[in-house]
Protein backbone atom coordinates (compact mmCIF):
# COMPACT_ATOMS: atom_id res chain seq x y z
CA UNK A 1 0.00 0.00 0.00
CA UNK A 2 2.63 2.20 0.77
CA UNK A 3 4.72 1.93 -2.23
CA UNK A 4 1.35 2.56 -4.25
CA UNK A 5 1.16 6.46 -3.00
CA UNK A 6 4.30 7.23 -2.94
CA UNK A 7 6.30 10.37 -1.04
CA UNK A 8 3.94 12.38 -3.17
CA UNK A 9 0.92 11.58 -0.25
CA UNK A 10 3.29 14.25 2.18
CA UNK A 11 2.56 17.02 -0.41
CA UNK A 12 -1.11 16.83 0.57
CA UNK A 13 -2.01 19.46 3.35
CA UNK A 14 -4.81 21.38 4.27
CA UNK A 15 -4.97 24.88 6.25
CA UNK A 16 -8.56 26.02 7.68
CA UNK A 17 -8.22 29.88 7.78
CA UNK A 18 -11.92 30.96 8.60
CA UNK A 19 -12.90 32.80 11.79
CA UNK A 20 -16.36 33.28 13.47
CA UNK A 21 -17.44 36.84 14.16
CA UNK A 22 -19.50 37.39 17.48
CA UNK A 23 -21.23 40.09 18.44
CA UNK A 24 -19.99 42.71 21.03
CA UNK A 25 -23.44 41.83 22.89
CA UNK A 26 -26.19 39.76 22.66
CA UNK A 27 -29.48 40.85 23.95
CA UNK A 28 -31.96 38.09 25.00
CA UNK A 29 -35.19 37.53 23.91
CA UNK A 30 -38.26 37.73 26.16
CA UNK A 31 -42.01 37.49 25.48
CA UNK A 32 -44.05 38.38 28.87
CA UNK A 33 -47.79 37.70 28.78
CA UNK A 34 -50.17 40.18 27.08
CA UNK A 35 -47.54 41.61 24.55
CA UNK A 36 -48.86 41.22 20.87
CA UNK A 37 -45.65 40.08 19.43
CA UNK A 38 -42.26 39.36 20.37
CA UNK A 39 -39.63 42.15 20.29
CA UNK A 40 -36.71 42.22 17.70
CA UNK A 41 -33.40 41.55 18.94
CA UNK A 42 -29.73 41.09 17.60
CA UNK A 43 -29.69 36.78 17.02
CA UNK A 44 -26.52 35.19 17.32
CA UNK A 45 -25.77 32.28 15.05
CA UNK A 46 -23.19 29.36 16.53
CA UNK A 47 -21.99 26.88 14.23
CA UNK A 48 -22.45 23.51 15.27
CA UNK A 49 -18.80 22.70 15.12
CA UNK A 50 -17.80 25.30 17.40
CA UNK A 51 -21.12 24.83 19.82
CA UNK A 52 -21.72 21.37 19.83
CA UNK A 53 -18.79 19.25 21.38
CA UNK A 54 -20.10 16.58 19.29
CA UNK A 55 -19.28 17.98 16.45
CA UNK A 56 -15.86 19.09 17.88
CA UNK A 57 -13.49 16.95 16.39
CA UNK A 58 -10.47 18.48 18.63
CA UNK A 59 -12.44 16.76 21.63
CA UNK A 60 -13.22 13.51 20.37
CA UNK A 61 -10.86 10.22 20.60
CA UNK A 62 -7.91 10.23 18.60
CA UNK A 63 -9.49 6.56 17.61
CA UNK A 64 -12.84 7.87 16.44
CA UNK A 65 -11.59 10.95 14.59
CA UNK A 66 -9.76 8.73 12.26
CA UNK A 67 -12.48 5.91 12.07
CA UNK A 68 -14.91 9.59 11.10
CA UNK A 69 -12.37 10.50 8.57
CA UNK A 70 -11.61 13.93 10.47
CA UNK A 71 -8.25 13.99 10.12
CA UNK A 72 -5.93 14.81 7.29
CA UNK A 73 -5.31 12.06 4.60
CA UNK A 74 -1.40 12.44 4.79
CA UNK A 75 -1.58 11.96 8.62
CA UNK A 76 -4.14 8.90 8.08
CA UNK A 77 -2.34 7.31 5.70
CA UNK A 78 1.58 7.61 7.09
CA UNK A 79 0.73 7.66 10.66
CA UNK A 80 -2.29 6.00 11.33
CA UNK A 81 -2.20 3.47 7.73
CA UNK A 82 1.69 2.77 7.68
CA UNK A 83 3.81 3.78 11.06
CA UNK A 84 1.42 1.97 13.65
CA UNK A 85 0.44 -0.54 10.57
CA UNK A 86 4.24 -1.54 11.21
CA UNK A 87 4.05 -1.08 14.76
CA UNK A 88 0.94 -3.56 14.86
CA UNK A 89 3.09 -5.86 12.69
CA UNK A 90 6.28 -5.65 15.14
CA UNK A 91 3.70 -6.26 18.07
CA UNK A 92 2.77 -9.72 16.41
CA UNK A 93 6.07 -10.32 15.67
CA UNK A 94 6.79 -9.90 19.40
CA UNK A 95 3.97 -12.49 20.80
CA UNK A 96 5.35 -15.13 18.07
CA UNK A 97 8.91 -14.73 19.25
CA UNK A 98 7.57 -14.70 22.97
CA UNK A 99 5.65 -18.09 22.15
CA UNK A 100 8.35 -19.94 20.91
CA UNK A 101 9.81 -19.93 24.74
CA UNK A 102 6.29 -21.29 25.75
CA UNK A 103 5.77 -24.59 27.40
CA UNK A 104 1.64 -24.31 27.50
CA UNK A 105 0.06 -25.15 23.59
CA UNK A 106 -3.04 -23.27 25.21
CA UNK A 107 -1.61 -20.36 26.27
CA UNK A 108 0.00 -20.01 22.39
CA UNK A 109 -3.23 -20.35 21.02
CA UNK A 110 -5.00 -17.95 23.41
CA UNK A 111 -2.18 -15.64 22.55
CA UNK A 112 -2.29 -15.77 19.62
CA UNK A 113 -6.19 -15.38 19.37
CA UNK A 114 -5.76 -12.00 20.53
CA UNK A 115 -3.03 -11.02 18.10
CA UNK A 116 -5.14 -12.20 15.16
CA UNK A 117 -8.08 -10.15 16.39
CA UNK A 118 -6.39 -6.89 17.10
CA UNK A 119 -4.69 -7.80 13.40
CA UNK A 120 -7.88 -7.87 11.66
CA UNK A 121 -9.50 -5.11 14.20
CA UNK A 122 -6.80 -2.35 12.87
CA UNK A 123 -6.88 -2.92 9.41
CA UNK A 124 -10.63 -2.44 9.20
CA UNK A 125 -9.80 0.65 11.37
CA UNK A 126 -7.27 1.57 8.78
CA UNK A 127 -8.97 0.82 6.00
CA UNK A 128 -12.08 2.56 6.88
CA UNK A 129 -10.34 6.06 8.33
CA UNK A 130 -8.07 6.47 5.07
CA UNK A 131 -11.40 6.22 2.83
CA UNK A 132 -13.42 8.22 4.82
CA UNK A 133 -10.65 10.81 5.00
CA UNK A 134 -10.16 10.97 1.24
CA UNK A 135 -13.68 11.24 1.00
CA UNK A 136 -13.40 15.12 2.94
CA UNK A 137 -9.55 15.73 1.48
CA UNK A 138 -11.17 17.62 -1.59
CA UNK A 139 -13.82 19.93 0.79
CA UNK A 140 -10.47 20.56 2.81
CA UNK A 141 -8.86 22.00 0.22
CA UNK A 142 -6.71 18.87 -1.04
CA UNK A 143 -6.20 17.79 -4.68
CA UNK A 144 -9.28 15.28 -5.50
CA UNK A 145 -6.66 13.53 -7.73
CA UNK A 146 -4.78 12.65 -4.81
CA UNK A 147 -8.11 11.74 -2.63
CA UNK A 148 -8.95 9.33 -5.99
CA UNK A 149 -5.09 7.69 -5.68
CA UNK A 150 -5.42 6.99 -2.18
CA UNK A 151 -8.90 5.24 -2.68
CA UNK A 152 -7.78 3.12 -5.08
CA UNK A 153 -4.89 1.99 -2.70
CA UNK A 154 -7.66 1.56 -0.26
CA UNK A 155 -9.80 -1.01 -2.52
CA UNK A 156 -6.50 -3.45 -3.19
CA UNK A 157 -5.59 -3.19 0.83
CA UNK A 158 -9.30 -4.35 1.10
CA UNK A 159 -8.63 -7.37 -1.78
CA UNK A 160 -5.23 -8.14 0.20
CA UNK A 161 -7.02 -8.27 3.58
CA UNK A 162 -9.93 -10.33 2.66
CA UNK A 163 -7.98 -12.71 0.77
CA UNK A 164 -5.76 -13.07 3.79
CA UNK A 165 -8.76 -13.24 6.40
CA UNK A 166 -10.17 -15.86 4.28
CA UNK A 167 -7.62 -18.48 3.58
CA UNK A 168 -5.36 -17.75 6.73
CA UNK A 169 -6.89 -15.73 9.73
CA UNK A 170 -10.11 -17.38 10.11
CA UNK A 171 -9.27 -20.98 9.46
CA UNK A 172 -6.09 -20.07 12.29
CA UNK A 173 -8.33 -18.37 14.64
CA UNK A 174 -10.79 -21.36 14.21
CA UNK A 175 -7.85 -23.75 15.23
CA UNK A 176 -6.49 -21.86 17.99
CA UNK A 177 -9.79 -21.49 19.65
CA UNK A 178 -10.15 -25.23 19.95
CA UNK A 179 -6.87 -25.38 21.22
CA UNK A 180 -7.66 -22.79 23.89
CA UNK A 181 -10.87 -24.24 25.30
CA UNK A 182 -9.24 -28.10 25.51
CA UNK A 183 -10.72 -30.02 22.18
CA UNK A 184 -7.52 -30.06 19.97
CA UNK A 185 -9.22 -31.50 16.61
CA UNK A 186 -5.95 -33.45 15.52
CA UNK A 187 -6.25 -36.68 17.60
CA UNK A 188 -5.76 -38.60 21.06
CA UNK A 189 -3.24 -40.59 22.46
CA UNK A 190 -3.50 -43.17 25.60
CA UNK A 191 -0.45 -43.83 27.72
CA UNK A 192 0.20 -47.14 29.20
CA UNK A 193 3.14 -48.45 31.96
CA UNK A 194 4.03 -52.22 31.02
CA UNK A 195 3.79 -54.61 33.89
CA UNK A 196 7.37 -54.74 35.31
CA UNK A 197 6.72 -51.27 35.57
CA UNK A 198 10.05 -50.89 33.32
CA UNK A 199 8.52 -49.13 30.18
CA UNK A 200 5.74 -46.35 29.69
CA UNK A 201 4.14 -46.59 25.76
CA UNK A 202 2.98 -43.96 24.29
CA UNK A 203 0.49 -44.33 21.35
CA UNK A 204 -1.58 -41.54 19.19
CA UNK A 205 -1.06 -37.89 18.56
CA UNK A 206 0.65 -35.48 19.95
CA UNK A 207 -1.81 -32.96 21.31
CA UNK A 208 -2.63 -30.46 23.19
CA UNK A 209 -2.13 -31.56 26.97
CA UNK A 210 0.08 -34.93 25.59
CA UNK A 211 3.03 -33.99 26.87
CA UNK A 212 1.95 -32.82 30.47
CA UNK A 213 0.26 -36.01 30.66
CA UNK A 214 2.61 -38.78 29.79
CA UNK A 215 5.31 -36.35 31.79
CA UNK A 216 2.90 -37.32 34.94
CA UNK A 217 2.82 -41.09 34.09
CA UNK A 218 6.94 -40.71 33.93
CA UNK A 219 7.37 -38.77 36.86
CA UNK A 220 4.95 -41.94 38.58
CA UNK A 221 7.26 -44.80 37.53
CA UNK A 222 10.60 -44.28 38.88
CA UNK A 223 11.68 -47.77 37.30
CA UNK A 224 10.95 -46.45 33.77
CA UNK A 225 14.05 -46.89 31.68
CA UNK A 226 12.31 -47.30 28.17
CA UNK A 227 9.28 -44.49 26.34
CA UNK A 228 8.32 -46.49 23.65
CA UNK A 229 6.74 -44.70 21.29
CA UNK A 230 3.98 -45.53 18.24
CA UNK A 231 3.01 -42.17 17.18
CA UNK A 232 1.99 -40.44 13.53
CA UNK A 233 3.84 -37.08 14.83
CA UNK A 234 1.54 -33.86 16.46
CA UNK A 235 1.73 -30.79 17.65
CA UNK A 236 5.56 -29.37 17.54
CA UNK A 237 5.40 -27.51 21.13
CA UNK A 238 4.28 -31.02 22.68
CA UNK A 239 7.24 -32.75 21.05
CA UNK A 240 9.69 -30.54 22.42
CA UNK A 241 8.05 -30.74 25.82
CA UNK A 242 8.05 -34.23 25.87
CA UNK A 243 11.91 -34.20 24.77
CA UNK A 244 13.02 -32.21 27.39
CA UNK A 245 11.11 -34.05 30.03
CA UNK A 246 12.69 -37.64 28.46
CA UNK A 247 16.34 -35.81 28.19
CA UNK A 248 15.96 -34.70 31.68
CA UNK A 249 15.06 -38.39 33.21
CA UNK A 250 17.86 -39.78 31.04
CA UNK A 251 14.89 -41.99 28.96
CA UNK A 252 15.75 -44.58 26.33
CA UNK A 253 13.33 -44.65 22.85
CA UNK A 254 12.30 -47.16 20.68
CA UNK A 255 9.71 -47.43 17.95
CA UNK A 256 8.65 -51.01 17.30
CA UNK A 257 5.81 -49.93 14.95
CA UNK A 258 6.66 -46.21 13.27
CA UNK A 259 7.37 -42.68 14.70
CA UNK A 260 6.59 -40.10 12.47
CA UNK A 261 6.43 -35.94 11.71
CA UNK A 262 7.21 -34.20 15.70
CA UNK A 263 7.28 -38.19 17.08
CA UNK A 264 10.75 -37.45 16.28
CA UNK A 265 11.97 -35.28 18.19
CA UNK A 266 10.72 -36.95 21.32
CA UNK A 267 12.82 -40.13 19.46
CA UNK A 268 15.66 -38.15 19.02
CA UNK A 269 15.77 -37.32 22.90
CA UNK A 270 16.45 -40.38 24.13
CA UNK A 271 20.28 -41.93 25.16
CA UNK A 272 19.63 -45.19 23.02
CA UNK A 273 17.37 -45.05 20.50
CA UNK A 274 16.66 -48.14 19.26
CA UNK A 275 13.92 -49.68 16.62
CA UNK A 276 12.51 -52.89 15.61
CA UNK A 277 13.62 -54.41 12.77
CA UNK A 278 10.67 -53.39 10.29
CA UNK A 279 10.04 -49.53 12.06
CA UNK A 280 9.20 -46.70 10.26
CA UNK A 281 10.44 -43.02 10.83
CA UNK A 282 9.34 -40.60 8.86
CA UNK A 283 10.68 -36.64 8.45
CA UNK A 284 8.60 -34.29 6.67
CA UNK A 285 8.19 -30.34 6.72
CA UNK A 286 5.99 -29.05 9.79
CA UNK A 287 2.60 -27.25 8.79
CA UNK A 288 -0.41 -26.20 9.95
CA UNK A 289 -3.77 -24.71 9.05
CA UNK A 290 -3.96 -21.32 7.33
CA UNK A 291 0.15 -21.59 7.47
CA UNK A 292 1.21 -18.96 4.08
CA UNK A 293 4.64 -20.15 2.49
CA UNK A 294 6.06 -17.76 4.38
CA UNK A 295 5.61 -18.93 7.53
CA UNK A 296 6.06 -22.39 6.13
CA UNK A 297 9.59 -21.77 5.75
CA UNK A 298 9.98 -20.09 9.08
CA UNK A 299 8.64 -23.36 10.77
CA UNK A 300 10.57 -25.62 8.68
CA UNK A 301 13.93 -23.65 9.17
CA UNK A 302 13.13 -23.72 13.15
CA UNK A 303 12.31 -27.15 12.75
CA UNK A 304 16.13 -28.44 10.72
CA UNK A 305 18.21 -26.37 13.66
CA UNK A 306 16.29 -28.46 16.15
CA UNK A 307 17.60 -31.52 13.96
CA UNK A 308 20.83 -29.93 13.50
CA UNK A 309 21.27 -29.64 17.33
CA UNK A 310 20.67 -33.12 17.39
CA UNK A 311 23.44 -33.61 15.99
CA UNK A 312 22.39 -35.13 12.58
CA UNK A 313 24.31 -34.54 9.12
CA UNK A 314 23.71 -32.11 6.83
CA UNK A 315 22.55 -34.14 3.63
CA UNK A 316 19.87 -36.14 5.95
CA UNK A 317 18.79 -32.48 7.44
CA UNK A 318 18.46 -30.72 3.38
CA UNK A 319 16.44 -34.51 2.71
CA UNK A 320 13.98 -33.13 5.56
CA UNK A 321 13.56 -29.92 4.53
CA UNK A 322 12.87 -30.66 0.93
CA UNK A 323 10.05 -33.06 1.56
CA UNK A 324 7.07 -31.44 1.66
CA UNK A 325 4.38 -31.39 4.75
CA UNK A 326 1.83 -33.34 2.53
CA UNK A 327 4.61 -36.48 2.22
CA UNK A 328 6.72 -38.30 4.47
CA UNK A 329 10.58 -39.55 3.86
CA UNK A 330 11.03 -42.99 5.41
CA UNK A 331 14.74 -43.17 5.53
CA UNK A 332 16.44 -46.63 5.52
CA UNK A 333 17.55 -48.79 8.15
CA UNK A 334 20.99 -48.21 7.01
CA UNK A 335 20.65 -44.71 6.20
CA UNK A 336 18.73 -44.54 10.06
CA UNK A 337 21.83 -46.20 11.98
CA UNK A 338 24.54 -44.24 9.30
CA UNK A 339 22.93 -40.96 10.50
CA UNK A 340 22.66 -42.45 14.09
CA UNK A 341 18.91 -41.48 14.11
CA UNK A 342 18.93 -44.84 15.36
CA UNK A 343 21.67 -46.49 17.13
CA UNK A 344 20.08 -49.88 17.71
CA UNK A 345 18.11 -52.72 16.49
CA UNK A 346 16.67 -54.65 18.59
CA UNK A 347 13.49 -57.03 18.78
CA UNK A 348 12.15 -55.26 21.89
CA UNK A 349 13.52 -53.17 24.23
CA UNK A 350 12.09 -55.23 27.20
CA UNK A 351 11.69 -58.80 28.73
Amino acid sequence: VTLLLGANIKALSTKNTGQVALPARVDPVWKHEGDDGMRSSESLSIPASVGDPAHNPVRSNYFLRHWRGELSLPWTYWVNGTLLGMLSSGIVAAIGALQEHSASLRLIAVTSLIALSGSVAFSIWSIVGTWRSAGHHAARGGSAAWAVAARIVVVFAVIGVATNVMKSVLPQMHEFALIAVGHDPIGRFRVSVSPDGRAIRVVGTLREGAATAIVRVIDATPTAKWLILDSNGGRVVEAEQLARAVRARQLDTYVDRFCVSACTYVFLAGGTRAAALDARIGFHQPTFVGLNALGRQRATQAMLDVYRADGLPDDFIRHIGETPPASMWYPTRDELLRANVVTRIVHSPVG
